[in-house]
């Protein structure tokens, strides 16, 4: 055993090697489906088992990758029944050189196989949060134990997102990593771990600042009375003055920084310092306070998660808000027939805004904060259990939560019970042109007595849209703000385009997570909770009056091919910080839900 950095509890080598294993499978399986490096044309299937496999098992076989004369790196693999690709079966990995064989880590066999390219831009960069994600994840796999000790409270919100928090994004080798927190900020600032803290308060002269909603009474949305207080004592009124919050690290670590010239003007002028009582969602940069039942508070956050800084620029507060009022004049007009959906209110914001500056630029969106309300109808019930879908996606998070009775027969009616309400809503909304967030993270099922029975949508800045089908169901698109000379994946301009984040967030990432942990977890084979996903497909589309139903069975029922968010090639060519957005691109694997990926794996 060892400790891992002062204040750590021990972390037994068994635990080590589980960490280590879960970020090596994610890496190699994101490596293998984005053919990074050419792994396809230098691989070679091999049907000879290395010793440290013993016996190959059905359907596996050797794969061997040459970086250097007599240097190689293999691992077994099997061809996914549901993606129709070569993926890691199982461990170690194993490098072959001139002194003999080991089992490398994710950092050494990506270095390894990065030595036997040219230089990418970000390569240095990537190896860095490779070693993040590892020290995280060992944290997080602490916080993890305590938090299985502790009794359940399925009925809290903010228990549910502390469970959510233990999966983090599923599939992103470095989803672990946030870089920036020591080890110590992990532990008090994360969610995983739980713990409350105060935050901190500066005014900013009003010509200062953007506001949206009530974004400039904060502290009275949130109780804070000693905001007010301390306004009054430094003799600011609330007429030419706004309250900010901020985030106790940002405030440590950035704002004074970034924003000297305006303290030493006296535009921004510090108020508070740790007041309230708060606790990290599982966004990370959204806090919900212990004082008001149904508000979070999204602070800006300068630290790196998912590859971007968490961080609140204003056109991503503004295009929230023209997002919510679209969604909220679909639900009127159409609402949801079989699913009750509502929406989070994200229209109270405020923002920092320097005349003549960039509002493109990082620093603005380093200074500013938003109001999140849940629906009053949601909070005030005390029969519902809200559940982030990400929390469905920790193996252990279903009996947490007091969702299963322990029968193997019973997991995939449960599942199809979760998958049906979701798909509902989603194409629903897509077959009038949006497509909201649908990640486990953003969308919550709202349990009573073990069924869903609606869902609560919420972090609206990136509602997809396609405007001829929202101008066909007599809704207006909204007029989003985008960064010049960057990619607009906010307005597209085919239904494929707007299906293809439903395809991938929706079904790949949301959906695939549950059944790749509840398949773990049952021995159930993954491809039986595919078939429920289709099964749910299938059923919305026949039973439920559905705009466009024949372009959506096309296109997710019939298509050969079906798009995956690239993850590893953008971040590794990604220049400066990426701003607030997290670096992908699109390639295409089987239909999961056409079954030709099935097929092929049987012979067919």
């Amino acid at each position: 055993m060892h400790r891992d950095g002062k204040g750590s509890t021990p972390v037994t080598k068994r635990e080590d090697s589980r960490i280590r294993d879960r970020i090596l499978r994610d890496l190699i399986n994101a490596m293998l489906a984005e053919n990074l490096f050419g792994l396809k044309e230098k691989g070679r299937i091999f049907h000879e088992p290395l010793p440290e496999w013993g016996d190959f098992r059905e359907g596996e076989a050797g794969y061997r990758i040459s970086l250097f004369p007599e240097k190689n790196l293999c691992f077994p693999v099997v061809l996914s029944s549901v993606r129709g690709q070569l993926e890691l079966s199982r461990l170690p990995v194993v490098f072959e050189g001139e002194g003999g064989s080991r089992h490398p880590g994710p950092v050494e066999v990506f270095q390894l196989l990065l030595e036997s390219e040219e230089p990418v831009p970000n390569g240095d960069g990537f190896i860095e949060e490779l070693r993040t994600a590892q020290k995280h994840a060992t944290l997080a796999l602490e916080a993890w134990d305590r938090f299985r000790e502790e009794p359940s409270r399925p009925e809290s919100l903010r228990w549910t997102e502390r469970l959510a928090s233990m999966r983090d994004r599923p599939f992103h080798p470095t989803a672990r990593a946030k870089v920036g927190w020591e080890e110590e900020e992990y532990r008090n600032y994360s969610p995983e771990f739980g713990n409350s803290f105060g935050i901190d308060w500066v005014a900013v002269q009003r010509n200062f600042v953007r506001i949206g909603g009530e974004g400039d009474r904060m502290d009275v949305l949130l109780g804070e009375q000693r905001v007010m207080e301390a306004m009054r004592e430094k003799g600011l009124s609330r007429k030419e003055w706004v309250p900010v919050p901020v985030h106790p690290w940002q405030s440590r670590r950035m704002i004074s920084s970034l924003f000297e010239r305006e303290f030493q003007e006296g535009i921004l002028v510090p108020l508070l310092k740790n007041t309230g009582c708060y606790q990290a969602t599982s966004s990370l940069r959204t806090l919900a306070p212990w004082r008001r039942k149904g508000i979070h508070l999204k602070l800006a956050l300068g630290i790196g998660s998912l590859s971007a800084l968490r961080i609140l620029p204003s056109r991503y507060l503004e295009n929230g808000s023209k997002a919510q009022a679209a969604m909220e004049a679909l639900l009127r007009k159409d609402p949801v027939p079989g699913t009750s959906v509502h929406l989070c209110d994200e229209r109270d914001w405020c923002v920092f805004r320097r005349p003549g500056e960039d509002p493109f630029g990082d620093r603005p969106g380093h200074l500013a904060a938003q109001i999140r309300r849940y629906p009053e109808s949601v909070t005030a019930d005390p029969g519902i259990r809200p559940v982030p879908m990400s929390a469905l996606a920790v193996e252990e998070g279903i009996d947490c939560l007091g969702l299963s009775d322990g029968r193997l027969e019973e997991m995939l009616e449960r599942f199809r019970s979760v998958c049906e309400p979701f798909v509902e809503m989603a194409l629903q909304f897509a077959s009038h042109g949006v497509m909201p967030e649908v990640h486990g993270q953003n969308v919550l099922l709202l349990f009573r007595n073990g069924s869903p029975e609606g869902i609560v949508l919420r972090d609206h800045d990136t509602l997809r849209i396609h405007p001829p089908w929202m101008e066909a169901a007599g809704v207006k698109p909204p007029r989003y703000t985008v960064k010049p000379g960057t990619p607009n994946n906010l307005i597209l301009s085919s239904p494929e385009a707007l299906l293809a984040y439903f395809q991938t967030l929706g079904v790949q990432v949301n959906l695939g997570a549950i059944a790749d942990a509840w398949s773990r977890k049952w021995g159930i084979g993954e491809e039986q909770f595919f078939r429920q996903i289709r099964a749910s497909v299938e059923a919305v589309l026949e039973q439920q009056p559905i705009r466009h139903r024949e372009v959506f069975r096309r296109v997710l029922l019939r298509e050969d091919r079906w798009p995956f968010k690239k993850i590893l090639a953008p971040l590794l060519q990604r220049k400066g910080t990426g701003g607030g957005s997290m670096p992908s691109g699109t390639g295409y694997i089987s239909n999961p839900l056409s079954g030709s990926a099935e097929r092929e794996r049987m012979g067919g």
